[in-house]
C-alpha cells in the first residue's frame, strides 16, 4: 500500500495515546514536523485537562492559539448541537485511506434478501474467472413481484433438472413430471427506492458447509466436501450462478474459532452437519434433523412426518393390525409416536435418558403390540434395541425408528438390522436416476450426508440462479422446486422414502421398490430382517 509522507493526525493521535503503529515510530523519529505536531497535540489536551505548565516560556508560545481556540470550539460545537437534525448529523463515508484503514469493520449481516420487482436479464458470466478470488459482498436486495415460471438447471449428466413451477401463463415443458402450475414467484432485478434498477450483485457466491475436521466423523466430512464441491465445479464451468463464481468454505464443527472465522466469511449455508448457526443465515437443506428455525429451508423430514410415512408404509405390508408400542422420551424424536397414531393405535411408554430400556421393552412385549416404535434419540435406541434383542423379540411390525437414527449410523448396529425409518432422499445406493447421477458426480461419497448435501447445493445455487444471483431462504419457500433427487415446495420436503437396514446399511423399502430377495436353495436359511436370527419357540 502506497502511504503518504507523514502519518494522518488519526494515526499521529493513535500514536500519541500509546498504541503501536507499523511505521509510525520510525517516522516520527526522524521529523521534526511530525514531532512539533505532537506537541501541539500535547498542549491542546494539557489544556483542556488544565494541567499546562505556563510558567515555561515554550509552553506559553505553544499554548497562545491553543488557550485562544477552546472557546472557539466549544461555540462550534454548540451550534452544531442546535441546529443539527432531529436524529442527528448525517454520517458520511471515510474517504481518507488511511483513516479507512483504522476504522472497525462493519458487523456480517445475514439478513435475508429481499426479492426484487421487476425482472431483467442477467449479466452475462465472465469470460474467465478463477474459482476462490476475492470480492466485495453482494449488493443490496429489492423486493419481488409476480412473474412466469422459471426453468433451472439443465437436463444434462451431471446437473439436475430442477423445475421453478410460478404463478403465472408459463407452465414446464409438456412432459415434466412437474407439468402443473405453482404458486410461487418469479424472481425479478431489484429496484432502488427511487425507482432506479439496482444490479445483480457481484463477486463470488459464498456457501458455506459444516463438517468435522477431525475425529470419527472427518471422514465423512471429507465426503460431504466432496459432494459439494463437485456440484459448484459443474457450475462455475458453466459460467456460474448469474455470472457470479460460486466458493465452497468449509466451516469447521470441531473448532469455535474457525467456525466464527468461516461463518463471517460465507452468504449461506448449505447441507453439512449441524451446527449453532447464527440469526439470519440462510441454511438451505441441511444434512442433518437438528437444524430448524425460520432461517432454515427444506430440512429433513420431522419425527412426525416420518412416523406418518411409516404407518402408511405398514398399513402397505399388510402388517399385523393392532397397536403400535412406543418408547417415547422428551424432544423432538418423540413426533415419531405422533405421526404414527395418525393412522394406528400408539400405546406409548415413557422412558428415562439413562434407562437400559428393560422394563420398557418388557411391558411392550407383554402387550403383544404389532410393531415396537422408537420415538427416542439415536443413543437411546441403541439400548432399546439391544434390550428387544436380549429378550429374543421382535413384533411383526418391525422396530421403527426417527430420521435421526438414519444421521446417527445405527445402521452399523447389529441390533438395529431389519429397523426401518422415513427420510426425504432415496438412499446412494438406490437404482433410481438421482442416486446414479449422484454416484457418477461424486464417485466415493456413499454416505446418506452427502447426498443430502449434494442435493443442497443442487437446490441453493438453483435457487440463487432463478433469483439473478442472490441466495435466499424466501427464493427457495416461494417455489416448487423438483429434480430427480427431491421436491421441495414452500421449503418443506413433500415426499417420504421408507428405508431399512439390511446388511448393516439403509436402503429403500418402500413398497414396489424393494428388490426381489432370491430363491432359498435348498440346505440354505435366508434370515428374515423382520425376525430375529435366533426365534425362540417357533414352529418349522
Amino acid at each position: 500500500m502506497i502511504r503518504r509522507r507523514h502519518p494522518s493526525p488519526l494515526e499521529l493521535g493513535a500514536y500519541f495515546d500509546g498504541e503501536l503503529l507499523e511505521g509510525v515510530t520510525q517516522h516520527v523519529a526522524r521529523c521534526r514536523k511530525c514531532r512539533e505536531s505532537l506537541e501541539e497535540l500535547h498542549g491542546v489536551r494539557s489544556a483542556v485537562r488544565g494541567e499546562l505548565d505556563l510558567t515555561d516560556g515554550s509552553a506559553r508560545r505553544r499554548a497562545r492559539w491553543t488557550v485562544a481556540l477552546i472557546p472557539v470550539a466549544a461555540a462550534v460545537a454548540l451550534l452544531l448541537a442546535v441546529a443539527a437534525p432531529p436524529g442527528g448529523l448525517p454520517v458520511t463515508r471515510v474517504q481518507n485511506a488511511d483513516d479507512a484503514a483504522l476504522a472497525p469493520a462493519p458487523p456480517v449481516d445475514f439478513a435475508a434478501p429481499v426479492e426484487p420487482e421487476d425482472r431483467t436479464a442477467a449479466p452475462s458470466p465472465p469470460a474467465d474467472v478463477e474459482q476462490g478470488q476475492t470480492a466485495a459482498p453482494p449488493a443490496a436486495r429489492g423486493q419481488s413481484g409476480k412473474g412466469r415460471a422459471v426453468r433451472a438447471g439443465d437436463n444434462s449428466t451431471n446437473v439436475a433438472a430442477t423445475d421453478v413451477a410460478a404463478s403465472g401463463d408459463t407452465a414446464p415443458a409438456p412432459g415434466d413430471p412437474a407439468n402443473k402450475p405453482g404458486t410461487g414467484r418469479a424472481p425479478a432485478a431489484a429496484s432502488a427506492p427511487a425507482g432506479r434498477p439496482v444490479a445483480a450483485p457481484t463477486g463470488p457466491l459464498r456457501v458455506g458447509v459444516p463438517v468435522p475436521t477431525r475425529g470419527p466423523s472427518a471422514g465423512e466430512g471429507d465426503e460431504v466436501m466432496r459432494a459439494v464441491r463437485a456440484v459448484v465445479e459443474q457450475a462455475n464451468r458453466r459460467g456460474g450462478v448469474a455470472g457470479r463464481r460460486v466458493t465452497v468454505v468449509r466451516v469447521p464443527t470441531d473448532n469455535e474459532d474457525g467456525r466464527v472465522d468461516a461463518l463471517g466469511r460465507v452468504d449461506a449455508l448449505v447441507g453439512g452437519f449441524a451446527i449453532a448457526a447464527p440469526a439470519g443465515m440462510p441454511w438451505i437443506m441441511p444434512a442433518d434433523v437438528v437444524p430448524a428455525g425460520p432461517d432454515v429451508a427444506a430440512s429433513d423430514l420431522a419425527a412426525e412426518s416420518a412416523g406418518a410415512a411409516l404407518g402408511a408404509d405398514l398399513a402397505a405390508r399388510n402388517a399385523q393390525g393392532g397397536t403400535i408400542g412406543a418408547i417415547v422420551t422428551a424432544g423432538p424424536d418423540a413426533g415419531l409416536a405422533t405421526g404414527l397414531a395418525r393412522s394406528r393405535p400408539v400405546h406409548t411408554v415413557e422412558a428415562g435418558r439413562s434407562t437400559s430400556c428393560d422394563q420398557e421393552v418388557f411391558a411392550l412385549r407383554k402387550r403383544d403390540v404389532a410393531a415396537l416404535a422408537l420415538a427416542v434419540p439415536p443413543d437411546l435406541a441403541r439400548r432399546c434395541a439391544a434390550a428387544a434383542a436380549r429378550m429374543g423379540w421382535r413384533p411383526a411390525g418391525g422396530l421403527l425408528l426417527a430420521p435421526s437414527a438414519v444421521y446417527a449410523h445405527l445402521e452399523r448396529d447389529f441390533v438395529a438390522q431389519g429397523a426401518r425409518s422415513a427420510v426425504a432422499l432415496s438412499m446412494p445406493n438406490s437404482d433410481d436416476a438421482g442416486s446414479n447421477r449422484f454416484r457418477r458426480s461424486a464417485p466415493g461419497c456413499e454416505s446418506y450426508r452427502s447426498m443430502v448435501s449434494f442435493a443442497a447445493a443442487e437446490l441453493a445455487l438453483s435457487a440463487a440462479r432463478a433469483s439473478n444471483g442472490l441466495l435466499s431462504v424466501a427464493a427457495v419457500r416461494d417455489r416448487h422446486w423438483r429434480s430427480d433427487l427431491y421436491e421441495v415446495t414452500g421449503g418443506e420436503h413433500t415426499k417420504a422414502n421408507v428405508v431399512s437396514v439390511r446388511f448393516g446399511r439403509w436402503s429403500n423399502a418402500g413398497p414396489g421398490r424393494e428388490r426381489p430377495s432370491p430363491e432359498p436353495r435348498r440346505g440354505v436359511i435366508l434370515p428374515d430382517p423382520m425376525r430375529p436370527i435366533v426365534a425362540l419357540g417357533r414352529d418349522g
